[in-house]
């Protein structure tokens, strides 16, 4: 009986310790995330086929920036991804297709040449590709793009040169207008079906001056993750 008793309490004790070790490595990543909003730098949580989160969120990169100063902001990318290596924000699939969200700093959009917030994130977004692609883009126009969400453009250009000489179309590069706080670019390249992917990252873009931003929503899937409680 005292064996009985001694086993019981043993397995009590390692439960306990189990669920308390859950319980910290829960909150060790929930404070990793607010110091992450305090420096200004945003927050992933990856959604895979075996995660915890599955039963509850669809399979995708979710992207929290909780930190008000100027605003905050939220978006999910659907699929399987990965980081691009030594590609900051950038994300890869199995199947070799690209994503991103860059939402340009307020201060920025601001400095930019142009009359209008879209004129001036037009301007940088063209200076931007052609320093990447190391040369002058002509028949630079913008096009309304069909979303979710007003004041979406779809930026377009004459074919680029490949440094081979080849020329190709520019990859799917899309303006979201957020008003009065930035512009945000979405772009995406090889997934078989480019607009439609960025119809439902744009259609999950979510901005905000609230003090605590969405910092609820992703501690609670920090704790789901990590079973906490």
């Amino acid at each position: 009986m005292k064996i009985r008793i001694v086993v019981l309490v043993v397995a009590l004790l390692a439960a306990t310790y189990e669920a308390n070790s859950q319980s910290d490595k829960a909150q060790q990543a929930i404070d990793d995330a607010r110091r992450s909003a305090a420096s200004g730098y945003n927050y992933g949580v990856v959604v895979t086929p075996n995660s915890p989160l599955a039963a509850s969120y669809p399979i995708g990169v979710y992207v929290f920036y909780n930190n008000p100063k100027p605003f905050c902001y939220a978006y999910m990318v659907s699929g399987e991804w990965v980081p691009f290596p030594n590609r900051r924000g950038m994300l890869l699939s199995k199947s070799g297709a690209t994503a991103n969200v860059n939402f340009q700093p307020p201060s920025r959009v601001q400095g930019a040449e142009g009359a209008t917030l879209l004129e001036r994130g037009r301007n940088l977004a063209v200076a931007e590709l052609e320093r990447s692609l190391h040369q002058t883009l002509g028949g630079v126009q913008l096009v309304p793009f069909e979303s979710a969400r007003s004041g979406t453009w779809l930026l377009k250009s004459d074919p680029i040169r490949h440094r081979d000489g080849r020329l190709f179309p520019l990859p799917l590069y899309v303006l979201v207008d957020l008003s009065p706080h930035t512009i945000a670019e979405v772009t995406v390249m090889d997934s078989g079906s480019d607009e439609d992917l960025a119809r439902r990252i744009i259609a999950e873009l979510k901005t905000s001056t609230a003090a605590d931003c969405y910092s609820a929503e992703l501690e609670g899937m920090l704790r789901v993750l990590h079973g906490g409680r």
